[in-house]
């Protein structure tokens, strides 16, 4: 009878020993599962944030480029009519001198 009892209490031990044995398994099998989807999820929402970077710095480029353009604009406009201005009063002046003399 001890025997009998002896053997079934190693018999019981080794199937504890194998079900916790598959049970750490499971688990390991799992956290990798969760890690793996963990790096995937990191992975698309770092490509995402990256995406909202690049639109973010070409609209800003855009914007820079057009106010350059417009400051430009404005300088050419001013310049000209600096010009034109220049134009006009050496004009004037030359026709003012012919009349004095």
């Amino acid at each position: 009878v001890q025997v009998q009892k002896a053997e079934h209490e190693k018999a019981l031990q080794e199937q504890l020993e194998y079900a916790i044995a598959r049970l750490m398994q499971r688990h390991n099998a799992n956290l990798e599962f969760l890690r793996d989807k963990n790096e995937q999820q990191k992975r698309h929402t770092n490509a995402a944030i990256d995406q909202q970077l690049m639109q973010s710095e070409l609209d800003l480029q855009v914007k820079h480029t057009e106010q350059m353009m417009m400051l430009t604009t404005a300088a050419n406009q001013r310049k000209f009519e600096l010009e034109t201005q220049a134009s006009a009063l050496a004009m004037e002046y030359n026709v003012r001198r012919t009349q004095e003399e």
